[in-house]
């Protein structure tokens, strides 16, 4: 399963292991609630449970208000990672971070991939250390 991608005409899900994914939305795409739901259905239908999403904020992209509430509502993700390339992917994020946080979600921004992807790691680890 790991290493397996989907594509969809506004993003590309990619499985990096079983409990982790990395997601990259197209330009100029519009995210609104019913593609979260299926951003959401194909996460839920091929990763392990909690799980980890990577976001690469390389392109520009809207997400409606709805949409960024909803983020909040997805109980099996445990952690978001947004990879940010510039100053503007950065103040999206942590305005649609703050409208999305849940108390049950880790959310960190990086300025590269390899760190957020350990980072993810780490945390997913640490999951399922206090499983057992």
């Amino acid at each position: 399963m790991s290493n397996a991608t989907y594509t969809l005409p506004y993003v590309e899900i990619k499985i990096l292991q079983e409990d982790i994914a990395e997601v990259t939305v197209a330009a100029d795409a519009t995210i609104g609630v019913k593609e979260i739901s299926e951003i959401h259905e194909i996460l839920e239908s091929r990763l392990v449970s909690p799980y980890g999403i990577l976001i690469q904020r390389s392109n520009h992209y809207h997400i409606t208000f709805e949409a960024q509430q909803k983020i909040s509502t997805l109980t099996s993700v445990n952690a978001r990672a947004i990879v940010v390339e510039d100053l503007v992917s950065e103040a999206n994020a942590l305005m649609i971070g703050e409208i999305s946080k849940s108390p049950s979600q880790n959310l960190r921004l990086f300025s590269d991939t390899a760190s957020a992807l350990k980072w993810l790691q780490d945390i997913q680890r640490m999951s399922t250390l206090s499983k057992k």
